[in-house]
């Protein structure tokens, strides 16, 4: 019985989350989605990384490594649920993706301050399977996914980087990525 209830829990939360997925989409193309910008210290948002990233890569026997310039002592003004669904979306991904034993690298790079402009990109690198190319020019379009051999068909909805790609655009940034099969992905996040 305790199996049959935690299936249930399981197929639950991702239907909650699905259906989640499914209303933030139809509010962002129909331009209802709002943006709740305030204070956001970079320490606040390691926390966040240690406490809710850093357990999915144990739990999964991956290495997350942080490297490249810190702005610890930075405050920057976003919205910080859509800032951190972002890298929650990305960094998810890049565990679930990438085999155990592996590593998935977190870079800020080209950090830049003028007066109170702050620009940076982060780079979220990962020695997972990698993508086509012909997967790649449909990567962000919801419900699409690659489906890899090896990887059960239980892999999730396709709406995660749809998300997260208007979400990084609602929040005035720009994403990349370049990925090649079995040479893993990196995706570049840039905000101004």
């Amino acid at each position: 019985v305790a199996g049959f209830l935690d299936k249930i829990d399981v197929s639950g939360h991702f239907l909650l989350t699905l259906v989640n997925d499914i209303l933030d989409l139809s509010k962002i193309d129909a331009g209802k989605m709002e943006v709740h910008a305030e204070p956001y210290p970079a320490e606040e948002f390691h926390k966040y990384i240690n406490g809710v990233i850093e357990p999915m890569f144990k739990a999964k026997g991956v290495r997350l490594v942080r490297e490249g310039q810190r702005f610890t002592d930075r405050t920057i003004i976003v919205d910080k649920l859509k800032y951190n669904r972002i890298f929650f979306n990305l960094l998810s991904n890049a565990a679930k993706f990438t085999p155990a034993g592996g590593t998935v690298m977190i870079s800020l790079k080209n950090y830049r301050l003028e007066g109170k402009t702050l620009s940076y990109d982060c780079v979220i690198s990962d020695e997972g399977i990698g993508m086509s190319e012909r997967f790649q020019r449909k990567l962000f379009t919801p419900f699409e996914q690659e489906r890899p051999s090896g990887f059960d068909d239980n892999m999730g909805s396709g709406l995660g980087l749809a998300i997260t790609y208007r979400f990084v655009r609602l929040l005035g940034g720009s994403i990349t990525v370049k990925s090649a099969p079995g040479k893993g992905s990196a995706f570049t996040v840039h905000f101004s």
